[in-house]
C-alpha cells in the first residue's frame, strides 16, 4: 500500500502519474482521498541522510522516472528484514510518502480508514 502523509502531497503525486502518463486529472476519476490511522513498531526512514547512506540508496534513485531497479532492491531487503513500512522523501521533491507492506505487520500495529473524501479532480487541474 502505497500512501502519502500530507493532503498536498497526495495531490501532487496524482499530478505527478497524470503528466507522466500524458493523461489529464479528469481522465482518473472518480477518486478519493483516504485519511488513515496507522500505528507501525517497524518503519525503515529514507528521509534521513544516515540511513540512507547505511542502504547505499540516494534521493536521485527515489526520484527517478525510469529505473525503480535499486529502489525493489532495497524494499525486498526491507520486507525480508521484517520492516512494515518504508518512509521516503516524495519523487515530486515536497512531502513524504510510505510504503506499507499490508502483510507484514507485526502484532500491535495497525491501519484503519478514519475517512473517505471524493476529490473533485475539475478543482485540481
Amino acid at each position: 500500500m502505497y500512501v502519502a502523509l500530507e493532503r498536498a502531497t497526495a495531490i501532487a503525486e496524482l499530478k505527478r502519474r497524470a503528466e507522466r502518463l500524458g493523461r489529464t486529472l479528469k481522465s482518473f476519476t472518480p477518486r478519493a482521498l483516504l485519511t488513515l490511522d496507522v500505528a507501525l513498531r517497524q518503519v525503515l526512514d529514507l528521509t534521513d541522510a544516515a540511513v540512507r547512506a547505511e542502504w547505499d540508496i540516494t534521493l536521485d534513485d527515489l526520484r527517478t522516472e525510469h529505473d525503480y531497479v535499486r529502489c525493489h532492491e532495497v524494499a525486498q531487503v526491507a520486507r525480508r528484514d521484517g520492516y512494515e513500512a518504508i518512509r521516503f522523501p516524495s519523487a515530486t521533491g515536497e512531502g513524504v510518502n510510505l510504503a506499507i507492506f499490508y502483510d507484514q505487520r507485526h502484532t500491535g500495529s495497525y491501519l484503519a480508514v478514519q475517512s473517505s473524501e471524493e476529490l473533485d479532480l475539475d478543482a485540481l487541474a
